[in-house]
């Protein structure tokens, strides 16, 4: 279910900016990247950054502000390839009859263990074939990128992506890595652990190895957050209200 747009601001074209973080797709159903994308994009919305995100499930109000959309997917595209191999023209994740790939900008090419990252919307999803091809207006080049599968690392400043060598998880600016062997998706946020409870580290997990389609037999039910101005966050708040009362 959408929290749609208002007719006024469809009719504008342009971008809605904002201070404030809303559900826009709440959670209650799989939700490939495609179809998340391709919503925020046609109400002119700007999906919450993974950093953004951070900033919002860190502070118990807009927790719960946002707690209707969670699970979510960021609006940080990230791509990296095997451990220790060398960067290509491309970095492709492949997902039975769909092809995501992220062209690597040609100075980057021979790195190695470096995550690839650029947030919505400086990017589109271009449908090509069977190819969704990722095609960024900028893309920001993350160093260190662990080789593990999950750990404790400190956040880069811009994305709050982890990087780096190992921390204590005791720090409270350590983000809880989950990485595959290589991917191009979203990144993933939640609040809650496994079990569906929460504890005060599960909102700083940053999952970065759910299948972009979420289609197969481990599909999670996913939402989208969507950074808003207040009165249209006021406006928002309403509805849920309105739907969480017909329930």
């Amino acid at each position: 279910m959408s929290i749609k747009n208002n007719q006024k601001i469809q009719k504008t074209g342009r971008r809605i900016h904002g201070s404030k973080v809303s559900p826009f797709i709440l959670h209650g159903a799989p939700l490939p990247i495609e179809e998340a994308l391709r919503g925020a994009d046609a109400s002119r919305f700007i999906i919450a950054s993974n950093k953004r995100l951070s900033k919002a499930l860190g502070n118990p109000q807009d927790r719960l502000a946002i707690s209707s959309a969670l699970s979510c997917w960021s609006g940080t595209m990230v791509a990296y390839d095997k451990p220790g191999k060398a960067l290509g023209d491309t970095i492709e994740f492949h997902n039975g009859s769909v092809n995501f790939v992220f062209p690597v900008p040609r100075k980057h090419v021979g790195r190695k263990d470096v995550l690839l990252a650029v947030d919505h919307p400086n990017f589109k999803l271009i449908e090509s074939g069977t190819d969704r091809i990722v095609k960024a207006s900028r893309i920001d080049v993350i160093d260190e990128f662990p080789t593990s599968e999950q750990g404790w690392y400190l956040g880069d400043q811009k994305h709050d992506l982890p990087h780096g060598n190992e921390v204590d998880p005791d720090d409270p600016n350590a983000r809880f890595l989950w990485r595959e062997d290589k991917i191009v998706t979203l990144a993933f946020r939640d609040d809650t652990g496994w079990d569906g409870e929460y504890t005060d580290n599960d909102w700083r997990h940053v999952l970065l190895n759910f299948n972009p389609s979420n289609t197969d037999s481990n599909a999670l039910h996913m939402g989208l957050v969507i950074v808003t101005p207040r009165w249209l966050f006021d406006q928002i708040q309403k509805k849920l209200d309105v739907i969480y009362a017909s329930m």
